[in-house]
């Protein structure tokens, strides 16, 4: 492989890992969260913990998923559940780093949604492509109506002849 090519590939992956570095490092991060937690709560005495009695279906609001619970807007990991009639009580501690990891996340996120300003003009004329000239004002240039076109817009003057309004000039 040349240097070349070495240096493209290269500098083609950072432009990537830069682009997709927040979707790798949200999920690693949430990952080793939950590794860390896994390991804390199995020999965490009770005393320790906090304890939260629900209804069944209070239970199921406020489970994230088999592990979790959000009460109050803040992630709790279930250590352990005991189930009394209608009511389950859950022994949980509190996940600080993942309500910060949250966080940190809704910030990255949060200004992109709430963006209302309209994007620069030059922006939109490019997405939209209205910088290239319509078909419509080239088709009053043909003479004949047998040209099919498969596209809206033009990207070069290729089919572009301007009819002679005048005659040439006498020398």
């Amino acid at each position: 492989m040349s240097l070349r090519k070495l240096f493209s590939i290269l500098l083609i992956s950072l432009l990537l890992l830069n682009f997709a570095g927040l979707l790798l490092y949200f999920p690693l991060q949430l990952f080793r969260i939950h590794l860390q937690m896994k390991m804390a709560l199995k020999n965490l005495p009770d005393e320790k913990l906090e304890v939260f009695s629900f209804s069944r279906n209070d239970f199921n609001k406020a489970k994230v998923d088999d592990d979790e619970i959000k009460i109050n807007g803040k992630m709790f990991d279930i250590a352990r559940r005991k189930v009394q009639g209608d009511t389950i009580i859950i022994y949980a501690l509190h996940d600080k780093a993942e309500d910060n990891l949250l966080a940190f996340l809704d910030e990255i996120v949060k200004p992109a949604s709430h963006d209302r300003s309209s994007p620069p003009t030059q922006i939109v004329k490019f997405i939209t492509l209205t910088f290239l000239t319509s078909i419509q004002n080239y088709l009053n240039y043909f003479e004949s109506s047998a040209i099919e076109l498969s596209t809206a817009y033009l990207i070069s003057d290729f089919f572009y002849s301007p009819s002679i309004e005048s005659p040439p000039p006498r020398g």
